[in-house]
């Protein structure tokens, strides 16, 4: 029998968050990252433009470490984001 701790559990939400996350979305970086940004993003998003340096700027520092996915995020408030 296993017995699952409250952080495992927490562990094995997050691996099927990253999975389900990684299924079809744009990718940079080395996959086998042992570090994994996801980003929600829109491109009216005046939060998200001042946002915008800061993963390449990781990625830079620390090359073959760090994989980057994207995923478009529309708000409805920004007329033309979809």
């Amino acid at each position: 029998m296993t017995v699952l701790t409250v952080s495992s559990r927490l562990a094995e939400q997050r691996e099927a968050m990253l999975a389900e996350s990684l299924e079809g979305a744009p990718v940079r970086g080395n996959p086998e990252a042992p570090v994994t940004i996801i980003k929600f993003s829109e491109f009216q998003c005046p939060y998200c433009n001042r946002a915008k340096d800061s993963v390449p700027k990781l990625m830079k520092q620390y090359p073959g470490k760090v994989r980057h996915l994207w995923h478009n995020n529309p708000l409805g408030f920004h007329k033309s984001a979809m």
